[in-house]
């Protein structure tokens, strides 16, 4: 079986989620593009810095629900440098061992 024949190629899935949408998501207050934004890192940067900005100039600002939620989701990300900038110094991390492949686990003596 081949999905391409079950689903239709690219323009036929993008149509029907454009129906879908003005059939049903529209009604709730969603929409729907096509064509998903790809920032530059420097962008990203930029809006990075801009947002921590903003964050230190009104303070109340981390009050807010979708704020915190937001911060909380894009740390855990990766907490490491920003534990470690906090905390002074470089958190110390248990080393990791290699997991044993599929033949070492087989092939091991009993």
């Amino acid at each position: 079986m081949v999905g391409s024949d079950l689903m239709g190629y690219k323009s036929k899935l993008q149509a029907a989620k454009k129906d879908f949408n003005d059939n049903v998501g529209s009604r709730y207050g969603f929409s729907y593009s096509s064509t998903a934004v790809r920032l530059s890192g420097e962008k990203r940067k930029e809006m990075a810095t801009a947002a921590v900005g903003k964050l230190f100039s009104d303070v109340r600002l981390m009050g807010l629900t979708a704020v915190r939620d937001a911060l909380i989701e894009l740390i855990s990300a990766k907490p490491e440098k920003l534990h470690a900038a906090l905390q002074g110094s470089r958190p110390a991390f248990k080393k990791l061992r290699r997991a044993k492949t599929f033949v070492e686990i087989m092939t091991a003596p009993t």
